[in-house]
């Protein structure tokens, strides 16, 4: 009998270092090529047992900040430079370098991390009795703004903090009495007219407690809270026509509406992000209000034009539309902190024809529009049980809401007139937006009972009308169309876009497939 070939005797630990490495040694392969396979192995199985050790000796992962002492500290704001704001006296320059340190920061706390860190239930003695245990801490603080005034800073200590300078608020805090807040920011809408006057305007703010000051003369009174913030929220809380507070922005403050969150709105665009903490507040607000209530400060039929041509002057403003709904989405809130907030986890867009007639220009260098009716974009809280969620209705509506901003979007039957004319680019559509807590269902009349004298004399009126309008219409050289006047929008305020003029392309619409 021949000699069975002589094979290579190979280790287990061989084997069980080339499965590591992926090259398993096959029962044919030589001798070099098997030696190959485990240097790789054995080179690789070093690689895993470094990596190994270099994970175990990195620190475990850090514990989440629960509070903003915590957060500052992270920051180098700690026990030492704490230790700088002394209770009992006046608030003064020795103290500016941790208040400038805090204001540095303030911007890069969220709202939802200042509402996860407040401390809540804060009894009036705790400020004075507690000052060591609540300073730094976060807190949601309302109360009465009384005098402003400004401070600014030198350009080496701007440069140093990144900083021009803040606000000082005298302020009068509710179940406290006495208060001075440092803020980065003052309400937009009150302009700089207002520094150094009295005043007495509803405020609230997230704040983050610094001291208190020095005992005041009068034994009964407390000491001046001081408190630095990254802005203050304005709550009107009375028609006021000097600080351009309408009924609608009184009501909106009322509601907790910030109004100061207005002036983010920019019109012609799509929401943006910035946008976000005033669409959330306006939208929880309407979906809080009594819609009675609303309907019946608002006008009984709102015409476009003035949401249209001067979307800055109605931001915030009640209005009411009333037309045929065409298409009702459900919108799902994502973002945590909204939902935590305000309780939000869905609404309802509603793109209305509403039947009046205008002749608007869709961007700079698009054609002018004639419209019959013009779309306009509601979000509202719930929808009336006779509205279905669906893409093609045909319902009549009326909705009373807050007027946001001129939103634009997408649209198809834009894009196709912009193909049919053979123009460039992009055309969207401008639509009115409205937040309002539901629609009013408005049912269809009943048709008249069927009867045979009743349809023949309306056909014959009508026909006798007709006939006598054509011949008019005939004799006079016009169209039905020119009959009823347009309303001409001029471009709003701001815009670059020229005054639309007789003699553009005009397009009459039909309800689009938005």
């Amino acid at each position: 009998m021949g000699r069975r070939p002589v094979r290579h005797a190979r280790s287990h630990h061989g084997d069980a270092i080339c499965q590591i490495a992926g090259f398993c040694c096959k029962q044919n392969a030589s001798h070099a090529e098997c030696m190959n396979s485990i240097h790789k192995g054995i080179h690789m199985l070093v690689l895993l047992l470094a990596a190994s050790l270099v994970l175990a000796q990195q620190d475990p992962p850090a514990p989440p900040i629960t509070s903003a002492r915590e957060y500052f500290a992270a920051y180098g704001i700690d026990f030492g430079a704490l230790r700088l704001l002394v209770d009992s006296r006046v608030f003064d320059a020795e103290e500016q370098e941790p208040l400038l340190k805090i204001l540095a920061q303030l911007p890069r706390i969220t709202a939802d991390e200042f509402q996860a860190w407040q401390k809540k239930d804060i009894q009036p003695e705790q400020f004075v009795a507690s000052a060591n245990d609540l300073r730094a801490e976060a807190m949601h603080v309302k109360g009465r703004a009384k005098k402003i005034e400004q401070v600014k800073l030198s350009e080496a200590i701007e440069e140093k903090y990144q900083l021009a300078g803040y606000y000082q608020i005298e302020m009068e805090v509710d179940s406290y009495g006495p208060a001075v807040v440092f803020s980065r920011e003052i309400p937009a809408l009150w302009g700089k007219s207002i520094l150094g006057k009295p005043i007495d305007e509803r405020v609230s703010l997230w704040g983050v407690y610094l001291k208190f000051g020095a005992p005041p003369a009068d034994e009964k009174a407390r000491p001046t809270l001081y408190f630095a913030a990254q802005r203050l929220a304005w709550l009107p809380d009375r028609d006021d026509p000097a600080m351009k507070v309408s009924p609608s922005l009184h009501m909106l403050g009322d509601l907790g509406v910030d109004v100061t969150l207005l002036s983010t709105a920019i019109d012609q665009q799509p929401l943006r992000s910035e946008e976000r903490e005033a669409f959330y507040q306006l939208l929880n607000a309407a979906a809080k209000a009594d819609p009675t209530k609303l309907s019946t400060l608002a006008a009984a039929r709102s015409s476009l034009a003035p949401l249209l041509a001067q979307p800055k002057e109605m931001r915030g403003e009640l209005v009411t539309v009333e037309g045929i709904v065409h298409r009702a989405t459900k919108i799902i809130v994502d973002d945590a902190d909204i939902k935590k907030r305000f309780g939000l986890d869905h609404y309802f867009e509603l793109v209305i024809f509403v039947p009046e007639r205008i002749r608007y220009r869709q961007g700079q260098d698009g054609p002018e529009v004639l419209y019959d009716s013009f779309p306009v974009v509601c979000c509202v809280a719930r929808l009336p049980a006779e509205i279905k969620v669906d893409e093609d209705l045909s319902e009549k509506v009326r909705i009373s809401g807050f007027y946001f901003k001129l939103y634009s979007y997408s649209s198809q039957f834009m894009q196709q007139q912009l193909k049919e004319r053979n123009l460039p680019g992009e055309l969207r559509q401008h639509s009115p937006l409205i937040l309002a807590p539901t629609a009013v269902f408005i049912p269809r009349p009943k048709a008249e009972e069927n009867s045979f004298a009743g349809p023949l004399a309306f056909f014959v009126v009508t026909l006798v009308v007709v006939g006598a309008i054509w011949g008019f219409l005939q004799l006079r050289g016009t169209t039905a169309a020119d009959m009823r006047p347009a309303t001409r929008i001029a471009p709003p305020e701001g815009s670059d876009e020229p005054p639309t003029e007789d003699g553009m392309p005009q397009i009459k619409s039909r309800p689009p497939n938005l």
